[in-house]
């Protein structure tokens, strides 16, 4: 086999496992389940699954990886164009809101290490996303842009409270309000008149 195919043959290798240890991440949660549960899954040998993710904490930040990426590329290139500060904003804004809608896998999985008190790392880049979204904030106070009397990190917290907090309380929320529970657009929509213009000077 040449070096081409064998690159093709470890991506799609790899694409299988991924595809396979969500399925059972979301299922099982992290303490449950294990990399022979992913190798069952993917009808792939164990031993293959070991070689490319030597432990189950590898395989999981993968997984919560794959998710983040094109999320992460969107949301940095809001961040690194702030032409117009409340339009920034609610770009950024709705951006995370259809990141969490888009991918309810990465909810489950999120709600999973809720549950079972996981201290696990984020994804990679969100670590370095989250640094760049409090120098934007700060930044912008800097500028008089958003009101300065507020701390950067604490709006980001909140940000994330509002946004992934109604993905992760759905369910409650649908047995607590039934038909009258608003649908995702029109609860964005209220989020965004609620909290966008209270930051701006």
């Amino acid at each position: 086999m040449n070096s081409d195919l064998q690159m093709t043959h470890s991506g799609e290798t790899r694409d299988r496992i991924l595809e396979a240890a969500e399925k059972v991440f979301c299922e099982l949660g992290f303490t449950a389940s294990s990399l022979e549960d992913v190798a069952a899954a993917a009808r792939i040998p164990l031993a293959e699954v070991r070689r490319e993710f030597p432990s189950k904490r590898d395989l999981w930040g993968e997984v919560t990886n794959r998710r983040f990426a094109e999320y992460f590329e969107r949301q940095s290139e809001i961040l690194s164009n702030p032409d117009v500060p409340e339009r920034s904003m609610t770009d950024s804004f709705q951006a995370l809101f259809q990141f969490f809608h888009s991918n309810p896998e990465f909810i489950r999985l999120h709600r999973w290490s809720l549950v079972e008190g996981l201290d696990l790392d984020e994804p990679h880049a969100g670590t370095a996303l989250t640094t760049h979204a409090v120098q934007a904030i700060s930044m912008a106070q800097e500028a008089h842009f958003i009101r300065s009397d507020v701390d950067p990190a604490a709006v980001l917290c909140a940000v994330f409270a509002l946004a992934e907090g109604w993905f992760l309380a759905k369910p409650e929320f649908k047995a607590r309000f039934g038909t009258a529970l608003p649908d995702d657009d029109v609860y964005l929509d209220a989020i965004i008149k609620l909290f966008v213009p209270s930051l701006i000077t």
